[in-house]
């Protein structure tokens, strides 16, 4: 009996499967005619080029040119292999793999984040044990006494690394886990200087599950319970975690950012817990680390607009203004939310409640006025506006969007009360020479494809019908662009070995394809709605084949005249008459046409 092959799984999972619904988790999706238009995840935009067809089962983006199927999708947004967004696409379609090698990126054992997953998810369930037993009472008390609910306990898996060196390191070897994987994930800690002590990172600990978007478990961090250093204890960077484009919370958080039209950042793990707690679920934590470029990027899949708001103390200010230049730069309407000096956002909710802190956010400034009035600020005299514009303009240099700069300059200039011409002149002075006098970058033209050409394949991938009579009428022979004909022959073949191609056919077989100017042209085109009528296909056909031999024939003729008139010029009347006979035979040719 044959084996079941890779490709029979990947077909039944993308037949079970909504690429629209798919990519809505993640990028906000709008109906433009029968296709769905969002920002693009893969590079920075303002106006939205990134396009989903559903009956197709692909995407595009015409800003940067990402394109694919669902797998290529999460393979992209995730940074992940064939195997793993295999995997994760099966379980979600109900589509039981077998047991073979290319499931597991072509070696015997899955690979190194594969295995740090699976390693987290067993400690996770070993730390959830460990709240629930006689040993973990002090740490379940503790989360009592902050008036957590069990629900949100249950929702983020909190749980408690016990008081012991090796009670961790113990559990992972009776469920035969590998110590070196154990210590990849940072869950075992290995002395440089004695390889054989081996000992468990979180020791006494309230234990927070880090999960990507997928909900996959990357990572932990652990508070200290009592007295002790570090308070918080975070897993190190590994194979499966990258705490710069990581946000706790986010896989519970995504669908209540997307409805509410905004996500709230906060800093720490208390902090979105407790908000959660209150009802406020469109919020997600950074991970110990200073917001990054890549955290406003993931919540702009799912929103437009941001709230930033961290501890109210020194840190926690410096923090925030920070944040500017990376919202400016994703062109992403954010408020800065300053809280009563003294509290945190976990405080704050405790103390006056999630209503009390929506009325803030509601209430709070854009981050660039916040930036403007604290950071930059301004002054009474003619001295302090002057270093008040120094300050702005050190700022505004560093803003790399022309027009975001300018905007800042009119903005800055206005609340400063000094003239807009000589706040641009000291902005533009501070820039390099280069810099200062560079156009914007635009795109080199695209060379155009042969209209009748790139139009007769199009209609053979939109209408694979009509691909036996183009075959029949040796339209192929008759292609001037050596590139074109090649694709045209290929997907012939490709159409001849397939009963009945699916919709999204043509484009898969696009992707096989060495990447090309013409392969990009005709995924523009299949990716939109396609022009043509089923009713009027034969005509049709017919009249494309005939526009492609007409554009031959008269390039025939062209170059023909040229080597008669070279002939002529030469006196080589031999050659004159046998170019003669030739273009009459052509002509001849055309008029059957």
């Amino acid at each position: 009996m044959k084996g079941v092959q890779p490709g029979d799984k990947v077909a039944e999972i993308k037949s079970r499967l909504d690429i629209v619904e798919l990519i809505s988790e993640y990028v906000s999706l709008k109906k433009a005619g029968r296709n769905f238009l969002g920002l693009c995840p893969f590079h920075n935009e303002k106006t939205p080029s990134f396009t989903v067809n559903r009956e197709k089962q692909m995407f595009y983006c015409f800003g940067c040119g990402e394109k694919g199927d669902i797998f290529a999708f999460l393979m992209r947004l995730n940074n992940a292999t064939f195997p793993e967004a295999l995997k994760l696409l099966a379980d979600r379609a109900g589509v039981a793999l077998p047991a073979s090698p290319f499931l597991r990126g072509g070696k015997h054992s899955p690979n190194a984040r594969e295995q740090i997953i699976q390693i987290n998810h067993i400690a996770a369930a070993y730390f959830t044990a460990n709240l629930l037993s006689p040993g973990g009472k002090a740490a379940l008390s503790y989360l009592k006494e902050r008036g957590l609910k069990e629900s949100t306990i249950k929702e983020f898996g909190l749980g408690y690394a016990s008081d012991g060196w090796r009670h961790l390191k113990s559990h992972l070897e009776q469920q035969k886990v590998s110590l070196k994987m154990a210590a990849e994930a940072g869950l075992i800690v290995v002395k440089e200087d004695r390889p054989d002590v081996q000992y468990d990172r979180f020791r006494h600990r309230l234990m927070f599950p880090v999960k990507d978007v997928e909900g996959r478990i990357i990572a932990f961090g652990g508070r200290i319970l009592g007295d002790g250093e570090p308070k918080y204890l975070n897993s190190p960077e590994s194979a499966a975690y990258s705490k710069g484009r990581q946000l706790y919370g986010l896989n519970s958080s995504k669908d209540a950012i997307r409805e509410k039209g905004y996500g709230i950042f906060v800093e720490g793990y208390f902090d979105l817990i407790a908000l959660w707690d209150a009802g406020i679920r469109n919020v997600v934590a950074t991970l110990g680390t200073a917001l990054t470029r890549d955290h406003v990027v993931l919540i702009k899949r799912y929103a437009e607009r941001a709230a930033v708001l961290f501890d109210s103390d020194e840190a926690g200010k410096k923090a925030l203004a920070r944040s500017v230049e990376l919202f400016v730069a994703a062109h992403m309407d954010a408020r800065a939310v300053i809280l009563p000096e003294g509290l945190d956002p976990d405080d704050f909710v405790r103390r006056f409640g999630g209503e009390a802190l929506e009325r803030r956010v509601e209430e709070a400034p854009s981050i660039v006025d916040y930036y403007i009035d604290t950071v930059i600020g301004g002054g009474a005299t003619f001295e302090e506006r002057g270093e008040a514009a120094v300050r702005a303009a050190a700022f505004i240099t560093g803003i790399e969007d022309v027009i975001d700069r300018n905007l800042f300059i009119k903005r800055v200039s206005e609340k400063l009360g000094i003239d807009q011409d000589i706040l641009k002149k000291e902005v533009y002075g501070r820039l390099s020479p280069k810099r200062s006098r560079e156009a914007p970058p635009s795109r080199r033209p695209e060379k155009r494809a042969a209209g009748p050409e790139v139009n007769l394949i199009h209609l053979m991938m939109e209408c694979p019908t009509v691909v036996p009579s183009v075959v029949e009428a040796n339209a192929m022979n008759y292609f001037l662009d050596r590139e074109l004909k090649s694709i045209g022959e290929a997907w012939g073949r490709y159409v001849s070995g397939e009963a009945n191609p699916a919709p999204e056919s043509a484009l898969s077989f696009l992707q096989g394809q060495e990447p090309s100017e013409r392969s990009e042209a005709l995924v523009k085109l299949l990716i939109q709605e396609s022009p043509f009528s089923k009713e009027s296909l034969g005509p049709l056909s017919s009249d494309m084949i005939r526009q492609v031999k007409r554009r031959w024939y008269k390039e025939r003729h062209k170059s023909l005249t040229e080597r008669l008139s070279a002939a002529q010029s030469s006196g080589d009347s031999d050659l004159g008459r046998k170019l003669l006979m030739e273009k009459e035979r052509l002509m001849r040719e055309e008029k059957d046409l």
